[in-house]
């Protein structure tokens, strides 16, 4: 048998081989990997807005239960004008596992916010196109009865003005508060996971995953019969779904080691094992491998996150264009 494809058995398989749980939710279809169907949210019958947190008063805010609630999916967090640090601060949020987007344009945002349900939008205050556009926008979003759910926050690299200051936590009660952005990279990225958490951002899923457009990824396997390959329509840091080239099909357990792994000029090695296959309506069958552990190093890891974290943030552009 060939080294490369390897049938477990329940006496044989390596604990350490088998994934937590299937890739989770992104940015495109909030379903799980795994094809379960996902219910739909209930809304919260208010939102309370309470005091903001900042760099001086690191407490960070938390909405109230009924905006509080475990989200199953997570919550998409937008950077709105983002500041040059945020490109760093960003890739830090997605290397452990939050799904982040950086956003320019304000209007087009309003729709996506409007269609997602729960997310979280951080808007930089600093640079103002005219006085009080960014309060009015603020309040345009929270008064907006589809945004109910959306979490809104300030970011800014100066001190803000007293009157101003109490605008954002008094006049319009932003519920996820001020974070001012001063000490750098890693006190940023401190602070806005401690925003994050104290709003549920990750909710129950701990991996964010990437949908893939026909023909960007591909991957390949060595078996006694040859290379067998396949398109990747789904990938996280955990796993993969995959739909081999014409009828292959291999059973739930197989062992394939060395997965030659190709996204967009990105490249990567790792063992798989096949979770499970589902069938969409077309007949197609997709088959969901787990990454064994033990073949992915943390810099491996890394870069699967990365790698999730800019395929989302392209299709979330395609999509605000």
């Amino acid at each position: 048998m060939c080294s490369n494809l390897t049938r477990l058995s329940k006496a044989a398989a390596d604990p350490a081989s088998k994934a937590e749980e299937p890739p989770a939710a992104t940015a495109a279809v909030p379903a799980a990997m795994a094809g379960a169907t996902m219910a739909s949210r209930p809304l919260p019958a208010s939102i309370h807005r309470t005091q903001a947190a900042s760099i001086e008063s690191p407490a960070p805010t938390v909405l109230a239960a009924s905006m509080q609630k475990t989200v199953a999916m997570g919550k998409k967090v937008f950077f709105l004008n983002p500041l040059p640090v945020l490109s760093e601060v960003a890739e830090e949020l997605a290397k452990s596992e939050y799904e982040v987007y950086l956003v320019s344009d304000h209007r087009r945002l309003r729709k996506v916010l409007a269609s997602d349900g729960e997310s979280i939008l951080f808007l930089n205050v600093d640079q103002t196109p005219e006085p009080g556009r960014w309060e009015s926008y603020v309040k345009e979003v929270l008064c907006d009865g589809s945004c109910q759910e959306v979490g809104v926050g300030i970011l800014t690299t100066r001190e803000l003005d007293r009157e101003l200051r109490e605008k954002y936590t008094v006049g319009l009660q932003v519920p996820c508060g001020i974070v001012a952005l001063k000490r750098g990279t890693a006190k940023a990225v401190e602070l806005l996971k401690l925003t994050l958490d104290a709003n549920d951002a990750r909710g129950k899923r701990r991996h964010v995953r990437a949908f893939l457009p026909p023909g960007s990824g591909q991957c390949n396997v060595e078996t006694d019969q040859g290379p067998v390959y396949a398109e990747i329509t789904e990938i996280s840091s955990v796993g993969m779904a995959v739909t081999f080239d014409g009828t292959t099909s291999f059973p739930t357990g197989t062992l394939l080691r060395k997965l030659a792994i190709q996204v967009k000029g990105f490249r990567l090695i790792a063992d798989g094992f096949v979770a499970h296959e589902r069938a969409d309506s077309g007949g197609s069958i997709t088959s969901v491998i787990m990454f064994v552990p033990s073949s992915l190093d943390e810099q491996k890891s890394e870069r699967l996150r990365l790698l999730v974290y800019r395929l989302n943030q392209v299709a979330m552009d395609q999509l605000l264009v």
